[in-house]
């Protein structure tokens, strides 16, 4: 099984809510420094999002269901707004059954038109009488006028039964480099090391390159390639851990913009080869929907579907929803 994205709500205690307290006001000052001189005396704009919603299931039976409200004092639209999010989390597979909450300090400061800038989300996150510090978070920035780098870091529980009943999490990080190697190609990577929380240690290797090829229409061809390689394959078997893993897929993508709203469609196809078994074929379709950004009211939705490799052998099957919804007065 993959590592996936995540009821009574209550607020994080002793240490957790320490440090939680520390992130609400290192995250306040720098965005009160980050606005320009003009704005300091402008009225802030006050925004909400409910409900944003996570939904997925598996070919294992494995059912994921997240349901999120969040407050946000500095809001200027969905990219660029910092605030507090209240999660409800709720799992399930067969009769077993498990919830939870996650509180988190939440700040995006994205350009919508390059898509460059950071976000982060961080949190406290308890579920089984466990609480794990979480944190979601992403920098890219533009080197040259043709090179943009990114970094990214994640802490979060590995969602699957075993491991979520055992308390297992993982922290990884990477970087990458994407370059502009003509008009019309654009090519680069990521790297990325996790850490387990059973010891084992996880490297994965990204490459994509998009073809514009009817730019007119937003039609691109893509190359994906995807490598895993792990340290350790004697622990326990709570998550899919092969010893290597590797992906080479080719995809379609689709990108128009109608009056301000933004849809974006990839299909791919592809092999799959886990350690020396022969190897098997994978797919991948994915949806969005993201309204224009002017307004009081912000809406984005994704959708998409995954075949590839699981604990139970080549065939594993993921779905999943993803929605947002905010509005600002």
């Amino acid at each position: 099984m993959m590592l996936r994205e995540r009821t009574r709500i209550a607020a994080p205690q002793g240490r957790s809510a320490s440090m939680l307290a520390g992130l609400t006001l290192l995250l306040a000052a720098g965005t009160a420094l980050a606005q320009p001189a003009a704005e300091a005396t402008a009225r802030p704009v006050m925004g909400v999002s409910f409900p944003d919603v996570f939904v997925s299931s598996d070919s294992e039976g494995f059912l994921a269901r997240k349901v999120s409200a969040g407050l946000y004092p500095w809001y200027e639209h969905g990219d660029q707004h910092t605030g507090l999010q209240v999660q409800r989390n709720t799992y399930a597979q067969g009769s077993w059954r498990a919830q939870g909450e996650t509180v988190s300090v939440v700040h995006r400061a994205v350009n919508p038109r390059t898509a460059l800038g950071w976000q982060m989300k961080a949190g406290v996150d308890q579920l089984l009488s466990r609480q794990v510090l979480t944190l979601d978070g992403s920098y890219s920035l533009a080197l040259t006028e043709s090179t943009t780098a990114e970094f990214v870091l994640h802490r979060e529980r590995i969602e699957t039964e075993t491991a979520l009943r055992d308390g297992l999490h993982q922290t990884s990080a990477g970087a990458g480099l994407w370059q502009q190697v003509t008009p019309r190609l654009n090519a680069g990577g990521l790297l990325q090391m996790m850490q387990v929380s059973d010891g084992n240690t996880r490297t994965q290797l990204r490459l994509r390159g998009v073809y514009d090829l009817l730019p007119e229409h937003g039609i691109t061809m893509q190359v994906r390639y995807r490598g895993l390689r792990a340290s350790d394959t004697t622990v326990p078997r709570r998550y899919f851990n092969p010893g290597e893993f590797e992906e080479a897929m080719v995809a379609v993508g689709v990108r128009r913009r109608i009056e301000g709203w933004v849809l974006r469609g990839t299909l791919g196809l592809g092999r799959q080869q886990v350690g020396a078994d022969p190897s098997t074929r994978t797919q991948l379709a994915e949806l969005s929907v993201t309204s224009p950004l002017a307004g009081p009211v912000f809406w984005r939705t994704r959708l998409g579907y995954n075949r590839s490799a699981g604990v139970q052998g080549p065939d594993y099957r993921y779905r999943y929803l993803v929605q947002e919804l905010y509005a600002s007065f």
